[in-house]
């Protein structure tokens, strides 16, 4: 922390008509498609705002983006929370914006409730809090400080560093953090007629995941089926079927609820789960019907 306050006043010394002071950046990865889904979703719930500009963070949330100014600073439409952002105007820095804002939303939510949190998150968020309150101190009006306390952000944030793993490991357990694919759904073929499942049954196994556009569970499923694509493509192969596009499939296999995944083999259904399952789970159940149809050689 030293070294980098150290730098911050090396600035302000030597830059005095210089107005963009230079601070490390965060690397936000880029969003994937489940991400882009999502982010499209919330923006559209709302009707009166500018989706080229603003912000919203259903429901909790509106940001709106402030208008030019005759003499804009020399950073405007330049600076981002992420390193080589495109520019302020593109779609990528909005999905950067509401990458951040989301957690932010969520952790203000969390902030106000601390009371009703469970710990280690309680705990965890108040001395987040102590540190942002400091940080941002220099620039509040209600409790303006010109001097930041830098042994209290340091001592807060040793505290938090040895909290992190509790924390971390218990938003795991709960089912708090949501699954993200390690790879793409370039091995997950999309079915679109029954000519083309007839090919697809020529494999030895055959997992057919019945979804659709409409069905949140099913997007909730996506990140895993594409990791297990990859992961298990010696063992089975992985299949989606729209049941609002392709009816006369999903009526054959009887399908009434989404998301269903059947398994096949030879073209014959050999078991199916019904609804969302972690991905131990659905690796359990890839197992045994392999072991099962191994019994049977």
């Amino acid at each position: 922390m030293s070294d980098e306050n150290d730098k911050i006043e090396k600035n302000e010394d030597s830059s005095s008509e210089k107005a963009n002071y230079e601070y490390d950046l965060l690397n936000i990865p880029n969003f994937n498609d489940e991400d882009q889904r999502a982010f499209g979703s919330i923006r559209d719930k709302y009707l009166v705002f500018n989706k080229k500009k603003d912000i919203i963070l259903y429901p909790y949330l509106f940001i709106p983006r402030t208008p030019e100014t005759p003499e804009p600073e020399i950073y405007d439409n330049k600076r981002c929370i992420v390193v080589d952002c495109k520019g302020n105007d593109t779609e990528e820095h909005y999905q950067h914006i509401m990458h951040i804002m989301l957690p932010v939303a969520n952790f203000l939510r969390s902030a106000y409730n601390l009371d009703r949190t469970p710990e280690p998150i309680s705990s965890y968020l108040q001395g987040v809090f102590t540190v942002l309150t400091e940080l941002l101190s220099p620039t509040a009006d209600g409790w303006n400080k010109d001097k930041i306390d830098i042994e209290l952000v340091e001592n807060t944030l040793e505290k938090l560093s040895i909290q992190a793993p509790q924390v971390s490991k218990f938003m795991a357990e709960v089912g708090m953090v949501r699954y993200r694919a390690k790879y793409d759904n370039s091995r997950i073929e999309h079915v679109a007629s029954q000519e083309q499942l007839d090919e697809v049954f020529k494999t030895p196994l055959v997992m057919i995941d019945f979804w659709a556009d409409w069905c949140s569970p099913c997007h909730a499923l996506n990140p895993i089926l594409k990791d297990l694509s990859h992961e298990m493509s010696d063992i089975i192969k992985i299949v989606k079927v729209n049941v609002d596009e392709q009816q006369s499939i999903s009526e054959k296999f009887n399908v009434e609820s989404m998301p269903t995944m059947v398994f096949c083999a030879d073209g014959n259904e050999v078991s199916r789960i019904v609804g969302v399952k972690d991905k131990d789970s659905i690796i359990n159940e890839i197992m045994n019907v392999k072991k099962s149809l191994s019994g049977k050689d």
